[in-house]
């Protein structure tokens, strides 16, 4: 992955939580999905580390808030 693939994720992963806050990472699986349906097979596993980093960002957020 270049670095033009990391900025993309950074960029869509602080989008996808603005819109849709801890429905982000489900919001990625399904669009992951549906491009995966469509044979776009290097897109799905774009949004495949889109949602793997959502996943932990969440969790890590969760965890401060539980201390």
């Amino acid at each position: 992955m270049g670095s033009n693939d990391t900025s993309e994720i950074i960029h869509a992963v602080e989008t996808l939580l603005q819109r849709f806050g801890e429905d982000s990472a489900h919001q990625a699986a399904i669009r992951a999905n549906e491009l995966a349906n469509r044979g776009d097979l290097e897109a799905a596993e774009l949004w495949r580390c889109i949602e793997r980093e959502l996943r932990a960002r969440l969790a890590a957020s969760n965890n401060q808030s539980d201390s």
